[in-house]
């Protein structure tokens, strides 16, 4: 018969868990920072979606009315129809309005808003040249 030899595991070493728990930490860290840079691009292309539909309602405002709308948030009250008799529809939908009821943008900043040009900017750091 064959001797059967039992192998008995030593135990791991201290420094073996200690690079173990590098590892770990190190792909905790790695992917978080992927995760964070990735929700940033993210909000940023929501943003640049964003100015393009209030600035669109912005210029179907001034052209239906001869004016520039008052406020951002006007534009979220206020209702257009080309036809008579028909029902209105917001120059604005689908906005994030905050508790205080400014319009704001995916990173939470309220957009700014010059009523004498019609112009709409973010107020968000690196994002007010747009």
């Amino acid at each position: 018969m064959d001797e059967q030899v039992i192998q008995t595991k030593k135990p791991r070493a201290k420094f073996e868990w200690a690079i173990i728990a590098v590892v770990l930490v190190a792909a905790i860290v790695v992917a978080f920072g992927i995760y964070s840079k990735r929700d940033s691009v993210n909000k940023g292309k929501i943003l640049i979606s964003e100015l393009d539909n209030i600035r669109s309602a912005v210029t179907m405002y001034k052209t239906l009315n001869k004016a520039n709308p008052p406020t951002l948030e006007a534009l979220t009250k206020l209702n257009y129809s080309f036809e008579p008799g028909q029902t209105g529809k917001a120059y604005l939908e689908k906005v994030t309005i905050s508790t205080g009821g400014q319009l704001v943008d995916p990173f939470g900043n309220p957009y700014k808003y010059d009523s004498k040009n019609g112009w709409v900017i973010s107020t968000t750091k690196g994002y007010d040249k747009w």
